[in-house]
């Protein structure tokens, strides 16, 4: 006799519950814009790699550059709505990124 082994319904649940805390975060351009840009800047500005700008100890990888919030949401400091103002004028692409922060 031929046993047929069912997958479990909490598995599935589980998997599509992964998906959409990790899955869909990286499916959506918002996700990473944060870091994407970060990257550009200190490419742009590699004397800042080492400084209190990369290294706020009570926010590692904080969005500060751009945001009045650290977290990277709100609203954004006088440099951060510069360059939302440069981004769309470029490529979204490293490169393009790095053009925007350098304009």
């Amino acid at each position: 006799m031929i046993k047929i082994r069912r997958k479990s319904p909490y598995r599935i649940s589980g998997l599509i519950l992964l998906w959409v805390i990790f899955g869909g975060c990286f499916d959506s351009p918002n996700c990473l814009a944060r870091q994407n840009i970060r990257d550009a800047f200190f490419s742009v500005y590699p004397d800042a790699v080492g400084t209190v700008i990369e290294t706020v100890p009570s926010h590692p990888n904080h969005c500060g550059m751009c945001h009045y919030d650290f977290t990277g949401g709100g609203t954004r400091n006088p440099y951060g709505a510069r360059l939302e103002e440069e981004l769309p004028l470029y490529p979204s692409n490293p490169n393009g990124r790095k053009q925007a922060v350098a304009a």
